[in-house]
């Protein structure tokens, strides 16, 4: 998939996303809404009942205009003009509630107009099971009124809720389908990041198999001339060429193996009580030729007085190796590469430091994926399949050791190891 129809599906994917939630947010709130109206008429009509069978009941009339008052979400006042039954209020009002299918738990207060208070009060449990909450401030009072009682529905809120439970399964659908959404646009990217890689490792194979290959065949043109028989040193030239060429391949072919043994966990490890700098001392004395083709230097500073590790002797050089052959390859100056150790409480810190070309930061969490190789655009002067420190990687994991990098652009790139002593 290419690069734009990726990005056009990840925008617009956002943007969908972005809607459906707006949308849901949306439903929601109106949903919600309507239901609070609706439970607010239904409150209004059943206090208005009340008041009314309270008119009646006391022979008198109710005030001109509105009576019912709602001075908060969950708190009304009802206005009437005589002196309130508890008895008959409390039973009116659940009586009320009730026949219009309003579940709700109510505290309820009437004024005292002597002592400018709600009293004769009483919390209704329309809920059979729930225990009453604990109020510490009584019901508020209004000067405007005389006669008048205040019902207070503390779970209005709660209540409204639980009745949207369908439109809670939508939401959860949405999250669902959201989340899915998200799934897919990271398998997208993953399956282009795996094709890129695979088309660049697939360039780098070509490229380091190309150039063994085509001296190979040159050479086996030269060998065929019978006039070389005559030509004693061209032929062990030739054959020197023939011998390292294919050396050459199969030292790549071997890398490529090697990885592949990684990734399906044939790979065993013959652990052993090995000292560090001797391993350290062989491998950078077989690495020293290499070296001084480039006229660099290369310089161990043993500083750490414990060296003893648990570790595969071979795997250990070979992790050795690929830094070293990195430290080498990624260096445009004269190289000067510093092989370093230093106790750090139980273990011991392997450090090698070059004066190479570096990593941008942004590259640094990508350098040990399998392929991976940072992008240098136009200039492919350095060979490799992007295995070294993926190898590196897998091998310092299976020891179950620690390593980290610290790079900068043209000041160089350090790679330590960390690993227990025994």
């Amino acid at each position: 998939m290419r690069q734009k129809s990726i990005r056009l599906t990840i925008i617009l994917g956002i943007v969908s996303i972005i809607g459906i939630i707006g949308i849901e947010i949306y439903l929601l709130q109106q949903n919600f809404n309507i239901r609070e109206r609706q439970l607010n008429q239904s409150i209004h009509i059943a206090l208005s009942n009340v008041a009314e069978i309270l008119a009646d009941y006391n022979n008198s009339t109710l005030p001109y205009g509105k009576v019912v008052y709602q001075y908060s979400p969950d708190y009304y006042v009802v206005n009437v003009n005589e002196i309130i039954s508890t008895e008959i209020l409390e039973h009116y009002l659940k009586k009320e509630l009730s026949k219009r299918n309003i579940n709700l738990d109510f505290e309820y207060g009437i004024y005292d107009c002597h002592t400018n208070r709600m009293v004769y009060g009483n919390y209704v449990k329309m809920v059979p099971g729930k225990n009453p909450p604990v109020h510490s401030n009584p019901l508020p009072t209004y000067d405007e009124y005389t006669y008048y009682f205040g019902v207070y529905f503390p779970d209005r809120k709660p209540y409204l809720l639980q009745n949207m439970g369908i439109w809670y399964l939508l939401t959860c659908m949405v999250i669902v389908v959201i989340i899915f959404f998200g799934y897919t646009q990271m398998v997208i990217l993953k399956q282009r990041r795996l094709s890129e890689t695979q088309k660049d490792f697939i360039d780098n194979l070509t490229h380091e198999f190309k150039t063994p290959l085509s001296s190979l065949k040159l050479t086996a043109e030269v060998l065929s001339d019978t006039n070389i028989v005559h030509e004693p040193e061209r032929i062990i030239t030739y054959s020197k060429i023939l011998n390292d060429q294919s050396q050459l391949l199969i030292d790549h072919v071997d890398r490529v193996l090697k990885m592949t043994r990684l990734e399906t966990h044939r790979l065993k490890l013959n652990l052993n009580k090995v000292d560090l700098h001797t391993i350290l001392a062989e491998v950078t004395d077989g690495f020293t030729p290499r070296i001084k083709q480039h006229k660099g230097t290369l310089k161990l500073v043993l500083g750490a007085k414990r060296s003893s590790v648990l570790a595969d002797e071979t795997f250990l050089k070979n992790v050795l190796f690929n830094l070293l052959d990195n430290a080498l390859k990624y260096t445009t100056n004269i190289p000067a590469i510093e092989v370093s150790t230093v106790n750090f409480k139980q273990t011991i810190l392997l450090t090698l430091k070059d004066n190479g070309i570096g990593i941008p930061r942004k590259f640094q969490k990508k350098i040990f994926n399998r392929f991976y190789r940072v992008p240098t655009g136009n200039i492919h002067n350095v060979k490799g399949f992007g295995l070294g420190l993926s190898y590196v990687k897998k091998i310092v994991k299976i020891h179950k050791w620690k390593i980290s990098i610290k790079s900068e652009v043209n000041a160089g790139t350090a790679v330590s190891i960390k690993i227990p002593l025994v």
